[in-house]
């Protein structure tokens, strides 16, 4: 039984996560007693997580955390693999973060150049009372961005040199430290090319603002992480976070954007792009899974245009599904506004157009 006081909103927050948080407060330094949980977003911000904001005031100093805890609902931890996924962000904040900061610090790349990610101050694998307690970036002056509006070319550019450096570190540990990448790469499935954030659209990465501009942004979800090839990450982030007009003028420029980066990254430790991953194999793996992204950003699109209130919806239907409601709560997810059809249609058609022109299909 945690000591702490929680006031706020603790709705579906088991016992066990408040202890840890708990614990985590006292390890920072904290004495408490209370610590204040807020909720963070609105429906269709996040569909697995319960994430929350802790927040402490201590001696005139306020402190603030994110929180993200597993669900307890069965189903939705079935359907969800819940397990996984938590067990996958815990070996990045815990095992591939920390071994790619030293990386990086070994080859003495550029305080402006290094990785940035959210601190995790404390991960909890317990099943099913897992918890993952990271730095808040709001408080950096970082934000998420409207996921019913493109990204801006510019925003695109930071989204894919942020990936190109966390790719080229997968190299770097691969030839500088094969067994340790093997294990690690074990853990999220076939070996194959790259450890992959696998989830990079606009809900799940945040951009800080500078005189009216994006100058840099943090991915912050890696639960989709797995081991394959980095086109995914590219193709998603672009088929899903921005518009067909974008693409067709942008397109080859943003591909030769990602490899530049990639190749400025893997130079800090001598290596090449041009023997690591050429632009030639980059374009070929492209066409190679171009079928395969289609469908995902088909599948993805019916998730991110959901307007908040029907995402509200599909969210307590998946709280509360069991084997009993199963149709009705299937229902709920492919139920859409009249407006949102519109917004998926011409979406749709617009990937179709994309793919079309680009020679993906």
């Amino acid at each position: 039984m945690s000591r702490w006081n929680f006031v706020g909103d603790l709705e579906l927050i088991r016992e066990r996560q408040l202890e840890f948080i708990g614990e985590v407060l006292e390890k920072k330094g904290f004495k408490g007693p209370e610590a204040r949980i807020e909720n963070v977003g609105v429906a269709g911000d996040n569909y697995i997580a319960n994430v929350k904001r802790v927040v402490v005031t201590e001696d005139g100093k306020t402190f603030k955390m994110i929180a993200k805890l597993a669900p307890e609902n069965q189903m939705m931890r079935f359907m969800a693999q819940i397990e996984t996924l938590f067990r996958n962000e815990h070996t990045i904040y815990t095992d591939l973060l920390p071994k790619f900061v030293q990386l990086q610090r070994s080859a003495g790349v550029p305080e402006e150049e290094l990785y940035r990610f959210a601190e995790c101050y404390g991960s909890l694998a317990e099943v099913p009372s897992e918890v993952i307690l990271l730095e808040d970036l709001k408080e950096s002056q970082y934000d998420i961005l409207d996921r019913f509006k493109p990204l801006s070319t510019d925003n695109v550019k930071l989204v894919l040199k942020n990936f190109a450096i966390f790719h080229s570190l997968s190299y770097v540990l691969k030839h500088q430290e094969p067994e340790t990448f093997a294990e690690i790469a074990s853990k999220f499935g076939d070996m194959h090319s790259v450890i992959q954030q696998g989830d990079g659209w606009t809900n799940n990465i945040m951009f800080r603002c500078k005189a009216d501009a994006q100058v840099d942004c943090v991915l912050i979800d890696y639960q989709m992480v797995r081991e394959s090839n980095p086109v995914f990450d590219i193709m998603y982030m672009m088929f899903n976070s921005t518009s067909h007009e974008q693409r067709l003028k942008h397109y080859n420029d943003f591909i030769d954007h990602y490899h530049t980066e990639l190749d400025r990254s893997l130079h800090n430790y001598g290596l090449k792009a041009s023997s690591i991953y050429p632009r030639d194999k980059l374009d070929c793996d492209l066409k190679r899974y171009g079928k395969l992204m289609f469908a995902t950003s088909i599948m993805i699109t019916n998730i991110v245009l959901k307007k908040v209130e029907d995402a509200e919806v599909m969210k307590e239907a998946m709280k509360t599904s069991t084997t009993d409601n199963m149709e009705e709560m299937m229902a709920q997810v492919l139920k859409q506004h009249p407006e949102t059809v519109i917004l998926f249609k011409s979406k749709i058609e617009g990937l179709i157009d994309s793919f079309v022109e680009f020679g993906l299909l």
